[in-house]
């Protein structure tokens, strides 16, 4: 069964393999998923049609996100990372730049050591007004599952066929980023050598700083799909290593 998601614009602390305690921030609607990827190992599950979506407001996120921080402050509270993540891809919100100024002023005045970061499937880094908002995060953590259309089709099922080549080069316009890539088995996988291949070759195209190899942790979408092993974890990262030089951090 797949986790519930998120109720508010604000949520956690969550613990996690990657990125120690962070807050959580949800710039979608609660109890709503809004993505336009419908990946099969998704946590939340699939995505559901829905029609008149309304987002959060900036000044909502804000509130939210200061008396959590202001909490944090009177019980001594450390986070590594605020990041922004939540019920789908959070770029999608039509006013993500003007979030992203919003939520760095905040930390600036509440809490001036706390990174922020963003975990986004990437398909929308070919606009140059979200890459210059991605820009001003502490850490810009982007999706590559796959090396080729048809086995990007296959597992992340996005709602245009195209979005892999124009992610790719929106990758390859971006600066300083990592790249997170989920592997894992069964029907469809992405561990086979010829698809590992493909994307490392895509990987190298965009030249991220680090790539982070992970797998499946939760119950997935698609109970067709399971984890990776440790073993084909490490044996990916050392193929990327070969062949690139590019550092990959299994997790």
């Amino acid at each position: 069964m797949t986790i519930p998601l998120q109720t508010a614009a604000v949520y956690g602390p969550v613990r996690s393999r990657r990125f120690g305690v962070s807050l959580g921030i949800n710039l979608l609607p609660p109890r709503q998923k809004v993505c336009n990827f419908d990946c099969v190992y998704c946590q939340y599950g699939r995505v559901p049609f829905v029609e008149g979506v309304e987002f959060p407001t900036v000044r909502e996120v804000v509130s939210e996100a200061a008396a959590r921080l202001a909490e944090a402050r009177i019980g001594r509270q450390e986070f590594d990372w605020m990041m922004i993540a939540g019920n789908g891809e959070p770029t999608l919100h039509p006013k993500f730049p003007e979030m992203v100024d919003a939520l760095i002023s905040l930390r600036d005045r509440m809490m001036p050591r706390l990174a922020i970061g963003i975990l986004s499937n990437a398909s929308t880094c070919r606009q140059p007004v979200v890459r210059a908002a991605l820009a001003q995060l502490d850490g810009r953590y982007m999706k590559l599952d796959a090396g080729t259309e048809p086995l990007f089709g296959a597992v992340n099922r996005p709602t245009d066929a195209a979005e892999w080549e124009r992610s790719v080069e929106g990758l390859r316009a971006m600066k300083d980023l990592e790249l997170q890539s989920m592997f894992f088995e069964g029907e469809p996988q992405n561990t086979d050598p010829a698809c590992v291949d493909d994307w490392i070759d895509a990987v190298k195209k965009i030249g991220p700083n680090t790539v982070q190899i992970y797998t499946i942790d939760r119950p997935p979408a698609d109970p067709r799909v399971r984890p990776a092993s440790r073993e084909t974890l490490d044996r990916i990262a050392d193929r990327l290593f070969e062949r690139t030089g590019i550092q990959g951090s299994v997790s």
